[in-house]
Parts: C-alpha cells; sequence; structure tokens
C-alpha cells in the first residue's frame, strides 16, 4: 500500500462516520455570487517537540461565536416580492466540527517549496457537512477542523502535527499566518488552496460514480405524535450490538434524471412523513444511558426528531447490479446509508436507528436503500413499514392503509421473566454503546461478491420427492427447510474444497429465527411492533455434511430443530438465557435474514415492482437471504456473498449436485 493510501486508511479508521459521510454543502441556486464561491483551505505545519500532544482547549470567547454558526439560506422571496437576506446565524448547541488523525507522510517533504504531488494534502482536509433543512430555512455549516499527527520516527525526536481549518471566506495578506502560536511553536509551512467543483477522490471513495443530490431529514407531520417512548423487551435488548440491517430495492425508470427530481423525489418525501406518523419508531433515536444509570434503553420520540433522507446519483450499471450472476459487493455499498454516531444529550447518549438513500440511475432506474438498527424492529415489523409508505406514495393518501386495519401494535404485553431482561442487558460489551461507538460498516476494499441462486418450483419439487425417498419416516419437508439444507450443505462443500485442512471433529452451524408472535402464551397481535424472534441452531460435523448423505442429514436436522423449537411444550422461552451464549459460540455458521413468508417483490410505490431485491447486510458474516422470487411467489431465491474463489467452487457445486439429484429423482 502507498504511503497516500496508508494515510488516507488510518485517517477514515480514526473518523469513518465523519469522513465517509460528509459532503460539501451547495447553496440553493438563489444565493448571492459570492455565497457560491467553494470553500478556502488553509493548512498551517507546527512541530511538537513532546511525545505527546498537549490538551487542546477550544475558547468559548464571542470573539469565537460565527465560526460555531451557520449561514442561514431563505427560499425565494414570497409573494409580496419580500425576499430575507442570508446571515449568520449560532444557537445554542451549535458546534464546530473538530477531527484529530494520524498520518504516515514525510512531514519535511510536505512542508518543502519544491514541486508536489497536490493529492497528498487532500487527506488533510475536513470537510464542510451538507447542508440541512430545518423549518422555512436551510443552514450550512461554515467552519470545521482537523488536527492531524506525523508520528515520531526514529530518527527524529519530534512530533510534527499540522492544523487545517476549513471557511468558506477570502484570504488576506495582511495576516501573518506565520506568528500563530499554538504553544508548540510557530508554523513550518502555510498552505492555501482550493478545489474546482469536484473534491478529491480521496475524500471519497464512491465519487466516481456516485453524486449526492440532496440531504433531507424527514419528520412526521407536526403535532401528530408528540413525545412518545418504547420499552426495549429482551427481545429487542439482545440486538444492541447488532450490525445494521440493510436492504436494497431496485425499480425500473426509465426516464430521465430530471423527470426524477421532480416526480419521484418530491412523492417519497410526502410519502414517508405521512408514513412516519403511523410508524413514529423510525422517526425516533435508541436512548442509552450510562453504565452507572440502572435505566434500561428506551426507543424515544420527540417532536422535530426525523428520518435521514439522501437522494443521489449513480453512474454504475444498473442492469448489472439487478443480475443474478457474481458481482462485486463493493459496487452495492455506496448505495445504502449509513447510520449515524451517538450524540451525548444531558444524561443519557441518543443513536438514530432509521434512514434511507433513494438513487437514481438516469435513464435505467432506482434503487431504494433502507439501513435500520436491528434493536428498532425485526423483518415483519419493518415489512409492514414498508407496505404501508408504498400504498400511501401509490395513491396519494393512508385511506387504502388505514382501511386495511393493519396499524402496528406497540403495548408491550409480551409476558416473560424479568430476568430475561437483565440478562440480555447486561452484556459485558454494553457499555461500549456512548457517543463515541460507532456502528459497524461494511468494507469496500473486499473480494466478495453476491450472487442469486433460484429455486424453481419444479425443482423444488423433484428435492421433495428425492429427499422422501431417502427419509420414508419424514412425513412433510418445507420448501424454506429444503432450500437451506441444500445451499448449506453447498456453501460448507466449497468452503472444505478450498480448505481442506480440517478435521473430523470441526463442526459447522446452522440458524434461523422463529417469529413467535402467534406462538407466544398468550400470543400477541401480528401487528405487534418491535422484535418477536427466537433463534434455532442446527449443529453438524462438517464430515457428514460435506459427505454423501450430508443433504439428506442436513434436511434431517433442521426439519428436527425447527419442530422441536415450535413445538416445545414447555413455552419457547425455557432456554431463552442461552440464546446470547449460544450466539457467541467460535463455529463456522451459515445464519439466513429475510423470510419467503414477506413478499419483497410485491412492493410498488408506484412505478411497479421491484426488478431486484438485496440484503445487503448478509455481508457482515457468513449469511444467506431467502425470499420469494422476482419471476413466482413459488420459486425460492437465495442471495449469497462469498470471496471470489469460494462462489467459484459453489456455483460449480450447486449446478452439478442440482442436476445429479433432479436426474436421479426422474430416472
Amino acid at each position: 500500500m502507498s504511503n497516500l493510501a496508508t494515510a488516507e486508511h488510518r485517517r477514515r479508521e480514526v473518523t469513518t462516520a465523519y469522513f465517509l459521510r460528509s459532503r460539501m454543502a451547495t447553496p440553493p441556486s438563489h444565493s448571492p455570487t459570492l455565497l457560491l464561491r467553494i470553500p478556502t483551505f488553509e493548512i498551517t505545519f507546527h512541530r511538537n517537540r513532546y511525545s505527546h500532544p498537549q490538551t487542546l482547549v477550544i475558547d468559548n470567547s464571542p470573539a469565537l461565536l460565527p465560526f460555531a454558526s451557520n449561514l442561514i439560506m431563505f427560499p425565494a422571496p414570497n409573494p409580496s416580492g419580500v425576499a430575507r437576506k442570508p446571515e449568520f446565524r449560532h444557537v445554542e448547541g451549535d458546534s464546530i466540527a473538530l477531527t484529530f488523525a494520524e498520518c504516515n507522510l514525510d512531514f519535511i517533504d510536505l512542508i518543502g517549496n519544491h514541486p508536489r504531488d497536490c493529492n497528498k494534502f487532500y487527506p488533510l482536509v475536513p470537510l464542510l457537512e451538507a447542508a440541512s433543512k430545518v423549518s422555512d430555512f436551510v443552514k450550512i455549516p461554515i467552519f470545521s477542523v482537523q488536527v492531524t499527527i506525523f508520528r515520531t520516527r526514529a530518527s527524529r525526536l519530534d512530533s510534527p502535527i499540522t492544523t487545517l481549518f476549513v471557511m468558506q471566506a477570502p484570504r488576506t495578506p495582511k495576516v501573518n499566518v506565520y506568528d500563530l502560536d499554538f504553544g508548540w511553536g510557530k508554523p513550518e509551512k502555510k498552505i492555501s488552496y482550493s478545489f474546482s467543483h469536484k473534491q478529491p477522490e480521496e475524500m471519497a471513495a464512491i465519487d466516481d460514480f456516485l453524486t449526492i443530490l440532496e440531504k433531507c431529514q424527514i419528520s412526521p407531520p407536526l403535532n401528530t405524535i408528540g413525545e412518545r417512548s418504547l420499552p426495549l423487551t429482551f427481545f429487542d435488548l439482545g440486538w444492541l450490538l447488532f450490525h445494521p440491517i440493510h436492504q436494497l430495492f431496485f425499480y425500473e425508470f426509465p426516464h430521465s434524471k430530471s423527470r426524477f427530481i421532480e416526480t419521484v423525489i418530491p412523492n417519497l418525501k410526502h410519502s414517508l412523513s405521512i408514513t412516519l406518523q403511523h410508524f413514529f419508531p423510525f422517526a425516533s433515536n435508541l436512548i442509552v444511558y450510562p453504565a452507572q444509570n440502572p435505566r434500561k434503553p428506551e426507543i424515544r420520540h420527540v417532536e422535530g426528531d426525523f428520518v435521514a433522507l439522501t437522494f443521489a446519483e449513480c453512474s454504475l450499471d444498473f442492469n448489472d447490479l439487478i443480475g443474478n450472476h457474481p458481482r462485486e459487493c463493493s459496487k452495492f455499498y455506496p448505495l445504502v446509508p449509513v447510520l449515524e454516531g451517538g450524540t451525548k444529550v444531558s444524561d443519557f447518549v441518543k443513536f438514530p436507528i432509521f434512514s434511507v438513500q433513494v438513487t437514481v440511475f438516469p435513464n435505467s432506474g432506482f434503487t431504494i436503500g433502507l439501513t435500520n438498527h436491528h434493536t428498532l424492529s425485526d423483518a415483519t415489523s419493518r415489512y409492514e413499514l414498508l407496505k404501508a409508505w408504498t400504498s400511501i406514495a401509490k395513491y396519494g393518501t393512508d385511506e387504502i392503509f388505514l382501511a386495511n386495519g393493519s396499524l402496528p401494535f406497540y403495548d408491550r404485553v409480551i409476558e416473560y421473566p424479568q430476568c430475561l431482561d437483565d440478562i440480555f442487558f447486561n452484556q459485558h460489551t454494553i457499555n461500549t454503546l456512548d457517543e463515541n461507538y460507532r456502528h459497524p460498516q461494511l468494507v469496500s476494499s473486499t473480494d466478495r461478491v453476491r450472487a442469486t441462486f433460484v429455486l424453481t418450483r419444479a425443482q423444488i419439487n423433484s428435492l421433495k420427492k428425492w429427499i422422501l425417498l431417502q427419509l420414508p419416516k419424514l412425513e412433510y419437508v418445507s420448501s424454506f427447510t429444503l432450500g437451506c439444507a441444500y445451499i448449506w450443505t453447498c456453501i460448507t462443500k466449497s468452503r472444505v474444497h478450498l480448505d481442506r485442512k480440517k478435521t473430523e471433529n470441526e463442526l459447522e452451524r446452522f440458524a434461523c429465527v422463529i417469529d413467535w408472535r402467534s406462538r407466544l402464551d398468550p400470543p400477541v397481535p401480528q401487528t405487534y411492533f418491535g422484535n418477536c424472534v427466537g433463534p434455532c441452531f442446527t449443529t453438524m460435523k462438517s464430515t457428514i455434511l460435506t459427505g454423501n448423505k450430508g443433504f439428506v442429514t442436513a434436511v434431517e436436522l433442521i426439519t428436527k430443530s425447527i419442530r422441536e423449537t415450535v413445538k416445545n411444550n414447555q413455552g419457547m422461552l425455557k432456554d431463552a438465557e442461552t440464546w446470547l451464549d449460544r450466539f457467541v459460540v467460535k463455529v463456522p455458521t451459515v445464519g439466513v435474514a429475510g423470510t419467503p413468508k414477506h413478499d419483497v417483490y410485491g412492493l410498488d410505490f408506484g412505478w411497479g415492482k421491484p426488478k431486484k431485491y438485496e440484503t445487503i447486510s448478509i455481508d457482515f458474516g457468513q449469511a444467506i437471504s431467502v425470499n420469494v422470487s422476482s419471476k413466482s411467489p413459488e420459486d425460492l431465491e437465495f442471495g449469497l456473498s462469498l470471496p471470489a474463489k469460494q462462489m467459484d467452487a459453489f456455483i460449480s457445486i450447486y449446478g452439478d449436485e442440482l442436476e445429479g439429484i433432479i436426474s436421479e429423482e426422474t430416472s
């Protein structure tokens, strides 16, 4: 890796959320000419002859107040012809974005006067956050700071620091920047420069093919919710440290970008706002209290809370992305939104739990990407939100949605021992949920590829007939069990094919979740909002799973495991206290995301049904997605994400063994 790449990599490790989620603000087109100037950047290089930087104190002097303010832009003149001019405004709580980073580039080289590659300086530059719509105006951040340390070398006793400021303002030679001494001496070097419209690619790896069109905040209609909170049950608490859930829907839209902006964007904004009126937790925050506070986390909504909604444009090949063939996983990551980190508020930390990104591929289609914290809901509650949103977007009103009587049920009526809350809340790593916590993020530099495999109804029927011949005592096998067993077997064989060092006693595990709404005693409504799923595990030796009877044994064990879990006479909560321990067992596990019970290909916002659906979050581990197929609700669609070489092996094994079984069954 080059020095520049290493520096950028380290910088992003330290400030991942800030650098990957920021975009320069673009003022509205009606702004005065001066306001359309791009930001000016200024770097000052200092030497620090201490092993550690001294404490930085941020002055709250009134003289610095404009720097902790925002540029306020008002809309075009009202009908009376009165137009408010832009202004700087500071309100309590406004702040300066301050980033600390580390770089391994050559400090001496950077402070020279000789020609140097401009790209070397870009990782040292802080960004200005995007503009945001607030009530009847747009506010634009105007100042940010990044402090970057260049670590001490073995041959040198000093530890240089660069301090960089970004302001939307011109510079003047009357200011002697070489007199600026923070306490470590005067600057070694000062550099000023600016960019012409396009940001340096080092700032955002996705800039080559993704352009942000708009970032906005969507709230429920004013005064429709008020302040509400939703306690978390042990079903929710178990997901506190789980990775975010990423979903991606691809819709065909063979029209121009301007038509997308004029029709799709206003519709999705309006319909999402109306939908949030009925599904307030999605426009809420996860509230976490400090370790010494015994209060359990909760989901809380206050007036003004919102969903972060991003609109973007992408130049990738839409038709390639909606295919079933292997495609680079990293191509999909820019299309899913991120969740911002935690914010310290009074005596608690609040975390956003839902965000949306809509990305247009001009003259081809658009994607709707969803990201949610798993404590918010399981797949069932999330699917109910999508059904409501699509109905409201398609018909322009919530009347049809309300007529179906499918409003979410928020009462916490599940009966279970109190000790389960304590067990799931007192996870040993729960204290990491503070303002410095950042959600796990997908890494773009990966060799993983994703592909989709469809088992048709005819193939499923052939597999069922063959299995029942091998297991005559098995009266029934579901399509879900059959398909999962076959995929699990092929994944294990593909991994062993590449790594033949496995021993006879090594284990493989399959995991899925079961919806307990109708199975609890007493049962809860099917519209119960939140998480209400429990795990079901199946474990088998690798040598058995990869043997001649591997598929047959997998079907038998998964069927038995699901049946015993569902039919448990002692109640599904009998072993709930062991769920966390079983989740962290270090055994290769193939988990399942999604369910064929939810028709994701029936979600029509008014521009037709999805052309493709992807569960992007399976890339966090070795999981598979299972859904009905886009071609027929009787077919099953399996999404896989594997290293490229393993995917090649899987494709070969999947096709050969399926052909062999069907040939044997029909002969």
